[in-house]
């Protein structure tokens, strides 16, 4: 479980070190999973698919319907 506002501030720190280099996608999906598993301790197939549909939908919504540019970072190769 997340101990106190330091973990969960490490997190935001880790999100927005690795937003340029990794991409929105994946960074989201990192961040998301880290916050299911350690605020609630969330079963990891729970945490993988709910991780993942927050950063798709999140990703079509403001990259695609608003056309917000999103770093693609590595997944753009």
């Amino acid at each position: 479980a997340i101990h106190g506002p330091t973990d969960f501030g490490l997190g935001l720190v880790a999100f927005g070190l690795l937003f340029e280099t990794i991409g929105y996608l994946l960074t989201t999906f990192l961040f998301i999973a880290f916050l299911l598993r350690a605020v609630e301790r969330q079963k990891w197939w729970l945490v993988v698919v709910v991780a993942f549909c927050t950063a798709l939908v999140t990703y079509l919504l403001f990259g695609i319907l608003l056309n917000t540019p999103l770093p693609a970072g590595i997944l753009s190769v």
